[in-house]
């Protein structure tokens, strides 16, 4: 199956890549270079929305870990959402992206960010 890759920006600097399909041999180059075109040098944050993932090969994983890199050296955060079961199932077992925050969707992700920054406002006080 083919890969569709999404992405919408949210806020400014705030975007999400919406995956659909399979992430796998075949995709996942232009999975790479379709979400880093479209992110720009300078973000905060990133939502990978994998709700319709699928199916992810190991290049597929190493995909996401570059893309992740990116992100990072860009000064951003990354977040999963919406991760079937499978998919997350592949994570837990290669153990790849351990600091990668999974969220069960868009507003749980949200309320923790909204949390960290009421954090960090409490101890510039």
């Amino acid at each position: 199956m083919k890969l569709q890759t999404d992405v919408a920006k949210r806020a400014e600097g705030e975007f999400i890549v919406y995956l659909t399909g399979s992430l796998d041999s075949e995709t996942y180059q232009d999975f790479e270079k379709r979400a880093l075109e479209a992110l720009p040098l300078k973000l905060s944050s990133v939502i990978l929305d994998l709700r319709l993932l699928d199916y992810i090969s190991s290049m597929g994983v190493r995909a996401l870990v570059n893309v992740w890199r990116k992100i990072e050296e860009r000064q951003g955060f990354l977040m999963m959402v919406n991760v079937p079961e499978p998919i997350q199932e592949v994570f837990r077992i290669i153990k790849m992206l351990p600091s990668t925050p999974m969220f069960t969707d868009v507003a749980e992700a949200d309320r923790y960010f909204a949390e960290i920054q009421r954090q960090v406002k409490e101890k510039k006080h």
